[in-house]
């Protein structure tokens, strides 16, 4: 397979394109497209890697309206961690998927994901127009508060906030989208997608302001 470099902006084929604005590619295959990505997860409690290696991915080939079909894991992880790779699986076969892992013992904790997904009708963001109906996925400031729980407590205890660092440490449903896209999908039809980040609802819609280019 063979794709070549494009942006959603240009008016070419997306038989095989590279989306680089979204860390994306996407394939046409029979009638429907698969859909790959691939994240690079450290960083963040060696506890939570399994579950976000998976979701990660997931929610970014979800707001393409896709589901995850195959996910392969590359882990670098200290002794005593083998339960990373389980719940990365585990996680893997919830959502329908298959999933593979090859584990490497090393000082820290380092994941290298690729996945595959596929979707019959695709929703890109360069198709959104004035008056379409657009859904903001996703817990704007979550993935924000989670990091600063896990890695400065210090900055909540210096506000009073002792009781919300046990919260936010643990707050992984708040960090993937694939669940309430899928939800929505079954009652409601969208005409764009956007799982807010880190960056927020307003960089978000600038981003997909930028894409279709239609202002909000």
């Amino acid at each position: 397979m063979r794709f070549h470099k494009l942006s959603l902006k240009d008016p070419e084929s997306l038989d095989e394109t590279i989306l680089s604005e979204l860390d994306l590619a996407l394939e046409r295959s029979r009638g429907s497209y698969n859909v790959y990505t691939t994240e690079v997860v450290t960083g963040i409690p060696p506890e939570d890697i399994g579950f976000i290696s998976f979701h990660l991915p997931a929610s970014k080939i979800s707001a393409l309206g896709a589901d995850p079909k195959f996910v392969f894991g590359s882990f670098l992880l200290p002794e005593g961690y083998q339960g990373i790779v389980e719940d990365f699986e585990e996680e893997a076969h919830r959502y329908g998927s298959r999933a593979k892992s090859k584990v490497v013992h090393g000082r820290r904790a380092l994941a290298i994901i690729s996945m595959r997904g596929e979707v019959r009708e695709i929703i890109l963001p360069t198709n959104v127009k004035i008056g379409d109906l657009i859904a903001l996925i996703g817990v704007p400031g979550a993935e924000f508060l989670y990091l600063i729980a896990n890695r400065k407590p210090e900055l909540f205890m210096r506000l009073g906030m002792e009781d919300n660092i046990r919260k936010w440490k643990r707050a992984l449903w708040m960090l993937t989208c694939i669940d309430a896209v899928r939800t929505l999908l079954t009652i409601s039809r969208v005409d764009g997608l956007i799982c807010v980040d880190s960056g927020g609802i307003l960089e978000s819609l600038n981003k997909l302001a930028d894409l279709s280019g239609t202002g909000f």
